[in-house]
């Protein structure tokens, strides 16, 4: 029972002393015309050039709280004082269409469905072409390099696979005609 009670006061110690160092942090910024940027606005999720083009209104002043003490008021940080810290998309964005006919009708959206899996089927088919050709480009690269029989037989059996996959798709393709 004692080091629950002395575990929830270190823990409250702690939560002081943060708090203290955090509003001295804070005070010393305003007091030396230098802002510093809080700590969540050095990301940003969008290309410096969409910050600058957009037509926002200005930015709201924050607020912070100081025990013991009255409000004072932080002005925020204006895409200018955030460092250019860009997180480009993780993929190609692909725009898909999606069905506009009536739900109701059943023949309708499986039409659709079917195209959409002809499409995709397609869009493997043509991939795999190339894929292919720059597999096997390494795998001679590989062998030139002296890469180990079983490491080249691997890479061989999943070329194999990617052209197997493929003609099975052209086949079903030409089936569906």
């Amino acid at each position: 029972m004692k080091i629950k009670y002395i575990l929830l006061l270190i823990s409250a110690t702690l939560i002081l002393l943060s708090t203290q160092l955090l509003h001295s942090e804070s005070k010393s910024s305003l007091t030396s015309g230098k802002e510093k940027t809080p700590y969540h606005q050095h990301a940003i999720t969008q290309p410096p050039e969409a910050l600058k083009t957009t037509n926002s209104p200005p930015e709201k002043q924050q607020s912070a709280v100081e025990p013991n003490s009255t409000s004072t008021t932080i002005p925020a940080a204006s895409p200018q004082q955030i460092d250019d810290v860009y997180i480009p998309p993780i993929g190609k964005h692909t725009t898909s269409t999606s069905y506009q006919g009536d739900l109701s009708d059943y023949e309708s959206y499986q039409a659709y469905g079917d195209q959409q899996e002809r499409e995709l089927k397609q869009a493997f088919i043509i991939a795999a072409k190339d894929k292919v050709k720059r597999l096997q480009a390494l795998i001679e690269r590989g062998r030139e390099q002296g890469i180990s029989e079983e490491e080249l037989k691997f890479a061989e059996s999943k070329v194999n696979g990617i052209m197997q996959m493929s003609e099975k798709l052209e086949q079903e393709l030409a089936n569906t005609k």
